[in-house]
């Protein structure tokens, strides 16, 4: 292994030497060199066998296009005969058949019952166990990972990353910490620095790079409790993971939309800039300043054609009326409204004849509060001094009528049940008169 072109290492040759060849050519030489005989001749076989992996596939995809670019240049009479389509990988998007889950309880982890799985499973059991007879583990391990395909030995990885760090936070305290804090982990017994060795050496687990949020974060945590115990931890680590550009590819994809919102990685919040925030950023500012002639600005904005269509107008509507009741107290135990300032009564009035409040009264239990609480922000009387007014004037009381004459007659009349209770009466006093005589 004294060559330092990885092809010679492995015997093969470079302008002709496919992935499939890599990786039988690296399974033969492992089995001569065992890591628990000569751990240097294994890892630069290990690093030989990446390398080598790396510039095969590379080279397999330039084929692959050269020959499909001639296959289409080709004349029509001239196209080669079709040759027997060759096996490829596994296509492990597609769901495999008679696949099974089974829950650990002594680990608190799943694993399923497919090739990868099993893998997964006895890494844990290996880690958890102290790693022992270490060398043969990682011997069986990087065999394996061989004759799976490479999407399965990255996820194979991941898994196992995900594992490692469910262990070193089993309350999932990382669930709500935000993206930019550090990782409340504590490091597991049994994962001394001889397992860590073989995680990491020999099983490159932390060879991938993390596609989402979640596994960015556990990522990170793991590279720290994987690190060598050396002056320079990092010299033999990749570069942790950008956890915050993940997070905003995934909050870009999620939000996309027409109008420029955008993830702010310095702030780290999703700025909307959607037509009703951007509506409801205009009002606040404008109730902050609290112009004279606010109405005609709050009508100006209510105008706005972007808030017209039906989606727009019901969201633009729910987050004015908590903006509205947040403003007059409500939440907070208060039996009246607290008037702000800029709540004048032609506010009120134009709030009500926009979206008509004062006639809705809401489906759900929330909404029925909330819609109560309008109500009396909009009619109630109340003592708020200044220039405003009563909202609206209070409607005459009725006249009190005198009481009218009882009528048995019309008594018996008014409702079917009177003559019921009429009849039982009879009955029982002709019963009563009958036993007293």
């Amino acid at each position: 292994m004294s060559s330092t072109d990885p092809f010679k290492a492995l015997g093969l040759d470079r302008g002709t030497a496919t992935e499939a060849e890599v990786k039988a050519a690296y399974a033969r030489l492992l089995k001569a060199t065992r890591p628990e005989e000569d751990r240097a001749g294994f890892m630069a076989l290990r690093q030989a066998f990446d390398a080598a992996r790396r510039s095969a596939r590379a080279q397999d995809q330039a084929r692959a296009e050269a020959a499909r670019r001639a296959e289409a240049a080709a004349p029509e009479d001239e196209a080669p005969a079709e040759a027997p389509e060759a096996p490829g990988p596994q296509d492990v998007s597609q769901p495999q058949p008679n696949l099974t889950w089974h829950h650990d309880a002594a680990l608190g982890w799943s694993f399923n019952s497919s090739p990868r799985g099993k893998l997964v499973e006895g890494a844990a059991r290996w880690m958890v166990a102290g790693g022992p007879d270490g060398a043969a583990f990682a011997a069986r391990c990087a065999e394996a990972l061989i004759a799976l395909p490479a999407p399965e030995a990255r996820a194979f990885r991941e898994d196992v990353v995900n594992f490692i760090a469910h262990m070193a936070d089993p309350e999932e305290a990382r669930e709500d910490l935000p993206v930019w804090k550090p990782l409340p982990v504590i490091r597991p017994d049994w994962l001394t620095a001889d397992v860590a060795a073989i995680l990491r050496d020999d099983l490159g687990l932390l060879k991938f790079r993390p596609s989402d949020s979640w596994s960015a974060r556990n990522y990170n945590a793991v590279r720290g409790l994987l690190a060598p115990e050396t002056a320079a931890p990092d010299a033999a680590l990749p570069p942790p993971a950008d956890v915050d550009a993940i997070v905003e590819r995934e909050e870009t994809e999620a939000r996309r939309d027409a109008h420029g919102s955008y993830y702010d990685r310095a702030a780290h919040r999703w700025v909307d800039r959607s037509p009703v925030t951007v509506a409801m950023e205009d009002i606040a500012a404008a109730t902050q300043r609290n112009m004279w002639d606010l109405p005609e600005a709050l009508r100006a904005i209510f105008a706005r054609d972007e808030l017209q269509a039906l989606d727009e107008f019901q969201d633009f509507d729910a987050r004015l009326r908590q903006m509205v009741c947040a403003a007059t107290g409500w939440g907070n135990e208060a039996r009246r409204p607290a008037y702000p300032a800029w709540l004048r009564p032609q506010v009120v009035q134009l709030l009500d004849g926009t979206f008509g409040w004062s006639r809705q009264f809401g489906r759900q239990h929330w909404q029925r509060q909330q819609y109560e609480w309008l109500h009396k922000v909009l009619s109630r009387d109340v003592e708020i001094g200044g220039d405003m007014p009563e909202f609206r004037e209070a409607a005459p009381l009725p006249r009190a009528q005198p009481p009218s004459k009882f009528s048995l007659w019309e008594w018996l009349l008014r409702e079917p049940r009177n003559l019921l209770i009429a009849y039982l009466g009879y009955r029982a006093v002709q019963i009563l008169w009958r036993l007293v005589v």
